[in-house]
């Protein structure tokens, strides 16, 4: 597993929410969950942020296929939101969705 060892040792590098958040162990991740969507749906600012988070929860919750639909997602919703600095904002998601690729054992997206 030399190629999967050294895709481990750049994504560690990545700035994103696999590097930045708490273990699964520390949280409750529906309650986490429920609360990000519940932002969503009331319209708070920043919703992009919510949107970018979700997949990162998801994963940890072993639905990894379902991280890749929230990405896309949230994808889509930065292009929408972020017009005129898209290349900048989507660093993070990029981030994510090559950690969710990697949980999944496609390294080659990763």
């Amino acid at each position: 597993d030399t190629q999967k060892d050294l895709l481990k040792v750049k994504l560690d590098q990545l700035q994103c929410h696999f590097m930045w958040a708490p273990q699964k162990e520390n949280i409750d991740l529906d309650d986490l969950k429920h609360r990000l969507e519940d932002s969503i749906q009331a319209g708070v600012k920043y919703q992009d942020r919510f949107y970018n988070q979700i997949p990162f929860i998801t994963c940890l919750q072993g639905n990894c296929e379902e991280a890749i639909q929230n990405l896309r997602e949230d994808e889509k919703i930065l292009r929408e939101n972020h017009k005129d600095d898209f290349e900048k904002q989507i660093i993070v998601t990029y981030g994510n969705y090559a950690w969710v690729y990697y949980q999944l054992d496609q390294l080659e997206e990763a």
